[in-house]
């Protein structure tokens, strides 16, 4: 029979792979394009959008793009690697991430399998958010 410590070590190792498993899902935002597209307007005119052309209800409307560079940062990285490469950059950034939140956790005294845990946890709560938005860029 296993003992308990033997056994904790093992579960936090689950829990690592478990983390590392969440944020390998690939990228489901449905909006990348819509960004992307922003963003190659930007490059052909060299300018930043003024007037929405992307939706049909607001067309010539007025409109500030907020989130520009965000969406030259994935324009370059898609345009060196597709999706692959955006999806690669959504797991650096999430581990990254998960990476200050076990060296805060290590920081305020939390055990091993306690931080293991912890990222399990993070991971699962913000599955939903944990893609590559903008937001989380």
């Amino acid at each position: 029979m296993k003992s308990w410590a033997e056994r904790r070590s093992g579960f936090a190792f689950v829990c690592l792979a478990g983390t590392a498993a969440v944020l390998g899902l690939p990228i489901g935002y449905p909006d990348i394009f819509w960004h992307l597209s922003a963003a190659r307007w930007m490059a052909e005119h060299r300018a930043f959008p003024r007037m929405d052309w992307l939706s049909f209800t607001m067309a010539g409307k007025p409109w500030c793009d907020f989130e520009w560079l965000t969406e030259l940062v994935w324009r370059t990285v898609h345009g060196v690697g597709g999706l692959s490469a955006l999806w690669a950059l959504k797991v650096l950034l999430l581990s990254a991430t998960a990476t200050l939140l076990w060296r805060l956790l290590r920081e305020v005294g939390a055990p091993f399998f306690d931080r293991s845990l912890g990222l399990w946890i993070w991971a699962l709560c913000a599955t939903l958010a944990n893609d590559l938005r903008p937001e989380n860029f």
